[in-house]
């Protein structure tokens, strides 16, 4: 009943005022989500994305997400795994530490970025289904490359062979 008649005081009173209360109590109840909204806009996101984190209550956490959304390349940004999810962490309009974490590593395994530098499924920690988890395998291939660079440098056929010197 009380919120009926501050709406009606508040049509009553002149178009910038009204403007000026509302955005202050916005304010005030902190955060605001046209600062989520402008942060998601200047990354350039997705309308699907920004529908759903608009939500959000903007802080480092939330500015932390958009910012692993942004880095998704757009097929990824508008999986129905990835809506989904976000549609789950913006049911309370704010991001957790633990939210933010499980968003940056969708398969819990390497993180997102990782993947992608890799080239492995974000959602698959076994991309090519060998047994051995995309961050072993991602380990092993690094290690393989340096190998590879110390041979060609003859580096180690040196050590190997006991010639070191």
């Amino acid at each position: 009943m009380e919120l009926n008649r501050l709406i009606k005081i508040l049509y009553k009173l002149p178009l910038p005022l009204v403007i000026t209360t509302v955005t202050i109590g916005a304010v005030m109840a902190g955060g605001c989500a046209n600062e989520t909204d402008a942060y998601a806009g200047r990354l350039n996101l997705p309308k699907q994305n920004k529908a759903i984190v608009r939500q959000l209550k903007y802080d480092d956490n939330t500015r932390a997400l958009l910012d692993e959304i942004s880095y998704l390349p757009e097929a990824y940004q508008l999986d129905k795994r990835v809506l989904n999810y976000l549609k789950d962490i913006a049911k309370d309009r704010k991001v957790t530490d633990n939210e933010l974490a499980e968003f940056s590593d969708f398969d819990g395994n390497l993180s997102n970025r990782d993947e992608l530098k890799y080239g492995t499924d974000l959602f698959d920690p076994d991309t090519d289904g060998d047994k051995i988890l995309d961050g072993e395998n991602a380990t092993l291939t690094a290690r393989d490359s340096k190998i590879q660079e110390y041979l060609g440098a003859g580096i180690v056929s040196r050590l190997v062979w006991g010639t070191m010197g």
